[in-house]
């Protein structure tokens, strides 16, 4: 072995921090790049994806009384393919459009394209399609909280783009939104958005 003072454990959570196979995969034909950040986001938490297809999720969510569907039964009446079609662990960190360096002056700036394009820059990744309804789910514990999960933009019937926005109530309910996003339309600078870091900081 060419490296033998590193061990199998820190080899691991290299492969772990990558993504997993996949993540070794993608990281060996370049989908994935080694990036150095100079800020430092907080985990929100890790969580593992692909343990549904989306019927079945759907299901879930629907016959849970915690979580109020009205505005999002266009979207999963309508449902998406999701993006990962096994397990893999992901790591979840929520930022503000201002933490990206979206000024609230210069709040028009800030439309979706434009922050996906800025969380790119210091490592961070789209969610997959399915994180939206996986959040709602009561298990993940997210109270009090309105997050817009960065997700791969999903269609209704009509075609319309939205994303799906949990939101938590004070009595432990959840409300899935379907958030339209127009063409340059802008977010406010202090909403919570959630992504993946999905590249490797060093």
């Amino acid at each position: 072995m060419k490296y033998n003072k590193v061990s199998f454990g820190t080899s691991e959570a290299v492969f772990n921090k990558l993504g997993g196979e996949r993540g070794i995969t993608d990281f060996l034909s370049g989908k994935t790049q080694v990036v150095k950040s100079d800020k430092n986001f907080p985990t929100l938490m890790t969580i593992e994806v692909g343990l549904y297809d989306e019927n079945d999720l759907i299901k879930i969510i629907k016959k849970d009384k915690k979580i109020k569907t009205d505005e999002s039964n266009n979207i999963l009446d309508w449902p998406p393919l999701f993006d990962f079609d096994e397990r893999t662990s992901l790591e979840l960190v929520v930022v503000t459009p201002e933490e990206l360096g979206f000024e609230p002056m210069f709040e028009s700036c800030a439309n979706y394209e434009n922050i996906c394009e800025r969380a790119n820059r210091y490592g961070l990744d789209e969610c997959p399609s399915e994180l939206g309804m996986l959040l709602s789910l009561p298990q993940y514990g997210l109270k009090n909280k309105f997050y817009i999960v960065a997700s791969k933009i999903l269609r209704d019937q009509k075609g319309k783009k939205h994303l799906l926005v949990p939101w938590f109530e004070e009595d432990g309910k959840c409300e899935l939104k379907a958030w339209e996003v127009e063409q340059g339309k802008s977010f406010h600078t202090g909403f919570h958005f959630i992504f993946v870091r999905h590249n490797v900081q060093i």
